[in-house]
């Protein structure tokens, strides 16, 4: 999946993600503390649970991307936004939770394949390609309802497959030499070994710093 633009609002806390445009390939977020970088995250990983039946108080979203076989989708929607029912909440009384009376429902939502319209849903009826469907749960995403059909399940797909590892590269030097003395790290002679072994992507990135630092200064390259 590669992102292409994104538009994100949580109507409930305030928060607003403007349009953001991506780079095909490589995306870096950098910014001081507070600049956005984690809300922009957050999104993505609630746009994930949305598709999976996720109902999220007051977020709207416009999302475009590109599937691995470069299928392009424009998906769009809106949650209403319900108060709580008590000024303090606890985890059991999350209002984006799913649990009883908490859910909330979808005013909105569209989903274009290429400029191609596949769902079109209001508060009234939900079309998918220019057909009312019967009733169905105003809280769960087409993406979700319709997750069986050929055109919807590449969405639902490429979100799935999006993993959030955040790494940890806060480390003594002290740290450091012992993991390069160890063993087990020293054993990779080569960097198809490196590559292909099992190892934290952190520990790599310190192996090859060391042992190659001409193959590291080209990983840094392609970050900064």
């Amino acid at each position: 999946m590669k992102l292409l633009r994104l538009s994100y609002q949580d109507l409930a806390s305030g928060l607003s993600i403007d349009y953001c445009d991506f780079f095909p390939d490589l995306n870096l977020l950098v910014g001081i503390s507070g600049a956005g970088k984690t809300s922009i995250l957050k999104a993505i990983s609630n746009l994930k649970r949305i598709t999976k039946g996720a109902s999220v108080n007051g977020v709207k979203w416009d999302v475009e991307f590109l599937t691995n076989d470069h299928v392009r989708y424009h998906w769009l929607g809106e949650f209403e936004v319900k108060k709580a029912r008590s000024p303090i909440k606890s985890d059991k009384d999350e209002v984006n939770s799913n649990d009883g009376e908490n859910k909330v429902s979808i005013i909105r939502e569209t989903l274009l394949k290429y400029q191609e319209v596949l769902i079109a849903r209001n508060q009234e009826v939900i079309e998918f390609k220019h057909s009312k469907t019967p009733k169905l749960p105003s809280y769960l995403s087409t993406i979700e309802l319709f997750n069986q059909e050929e055109d919807v399940f590449p969405v639902r797909q490429e979100f799935n497959k999006i993993i959030f590892n955040p790494l940890r590269f806060a480390i003594s030097y002290s740290t450091f030499d012992k993991i390069l003395r160890n063993y087990e790290y020293n054993e990779y002679n080569s960097l198809s070994e490196l590559q292909s072994s099992q190892l934290r992507i952190s520990d790599k990135l310190l192996i090859t710093y060391e042992k190659y630092p001409d193959t590291f200064e080209i990983i840094k390259i392609k970050f900064f």
